[in-house]
Formats: C-alpha cells, sequence, structure tokens
C-alpha cells in the first residue's frame, strides 16, 4: 500500500495523518485521528472517514494482527500448519482414531456408571469422553462434507502436479538446447520424456 493512502510517516506505532494542509504541509495530526480506525490512515480532516479509507485501514489493521500473530508463534516456536485442507483432514482421522479407541474401553465396560464413596451413582468419566468424541467426531465429518474437502484436495494437488511438471519440462528442454542436438535426436527426446515423466507420476501413484 502507498505511503498516501496509510498516511505512515515512520515506524508503527508513530504515524502521522500525512493529508496535505492548506498551508501545503502535512498534517501532523496522529493517523486516522478522529476515526474508527486510529493509528491507521488520514485523519478526519484529510478523508479518514470515508468509505474507502475505512476499508482500506480495516485491511491494514487485520494485516498487522495477522503478522503480530504469526511473529507471536514464531517466537513460540509454533511451525505454520500448512494446507489447512490437509490438517483438517488429518484431525478428522485422529478423532475418529481417538473415538474408536475409546468405544473399545466402554464396550469392555461391565457398567456405564459407577457409585462414588459419597453414594452417589455417576457416569463413568470414560463413558462422557467417549460421548464427546462421536460429537466431535460428527463435526469434522460434517465439515468435510460440506467443504467436499476431498475433491479439492485431488484438484489442487493436480494443479501442483501439473505446474511442477511445466517447470520440470522447461527445465529438459534447456538442457537439450544446450547439448545442440539434431533434430532427429530433438524428436526423440521429446516423444521419449512425457512419456517417462508419466511412468513415473504413476509409479508414484
Amino acid at each position: 500500500m502507498s505511503q498516501a493512502m496509510n498516511g505512515a510517516s515512520s515506524g508503527a506505532g508513530h504515524e502521522r495523518c500525512g493529508g496535505r494542509t492548506r498551508r501545503g504541509t502535512a498534517c501532523r495530526l496522529p493517523a486516522g485521528h478522529g476515526t474508527d480506525h486510529p493509528s491507521v490512515g488520514r485523519c478526519d480532516h484529510h478523508g479518514g472517514a470515508t468509505p474507502n479509507h475505512n476499508i482500506h485501514a480495516q485491511r491494514v489493521l487485520a494485516e498487522r494482527a495477522a503478522a503480530s500473530a504469526l511473529a507471536e508463534l514464531h517466537r513460540m516456536g509454533v511451525e505454520p500448519i500448512g494446507n489447512p485442507l490437509e490438517v483438517l483432514v488429518e484431525l478428522a482421522a485422529e478423532a475418529r482414531t481417538w473415538q474408536k479407541a475409546l468405544r473399545v474401553q466402554v464396550s469392555a465396560l461391565e457398567s456405564l456408571s459407577q457409585t462414588t464413596p459419597a453414594g452417589v451413582e455417576q457416569i463413568r468419566q470414560v463413558v462422557v469422553l467417549y460421548e464427546r468424541s462421536l460429537d466431535r467426531a460428527a463435526e469434522f465429518a460434517a465439515m468435510l462434507s460440506k467443504l467436499n474437502v476431498e475433491d479439492r484436495l485431488v484438484r489442487l494437488n493436480a494443479r501442483i502436479g501439473e505446474a511442477i511438471g511445466q517447470q520440470v519440462f522447461g527445465v529438459f528442454e534447456r538442457s537439450l538446447r544446450a547439448m545442440n542436438l539434431s533434430e532427429a535426436q530433438w524428436q526423440i527426446a521429446r516423444e521419449v520424456f512425457p512419456r517417462e515423466l508419466a511412468a513415473l507420476a504413476d509409479d508414484a501413484a
């Protein structure tokens, strides 16, 4: 974003409006002064309260919050999750595995409840955990169904594979050009390489 839009004249926390005053100087009011987005963008005297500036300011604030959160995660040694769809599938699998493990324990019980030393009958804790695991597994199943995750992952991996294939083929062609092959050799290489690349992809699958 341009400085003219966000009004930043120095480091974060010291921004000024920066709008042009009647004297031709830069406005020295704090960024976002008199608006709903203090510390970001123009002040209310220089268009900071207009819809466009409000939208921009909210975007800047969101980006700052995200950057701050990422910095804190990095400080804590937490790694980025990578592809969120794949993480969701992994979490759903873990929830399902946990639910199955608890079902085994519940099935082995002679009674679903127990009597406390005070004479109060209550449901065994493993049963409570099992009920929660059922709810959690159902929630993940609903999310996966709603998002159509499997199809999305297939399409995503296909696009990634296609992009990688194009890059590899580009490297291949540049390498062959450096070898000064004859036209006949070029033709053979163009036929063989895609066939071998496809076979490699089939083996990996």
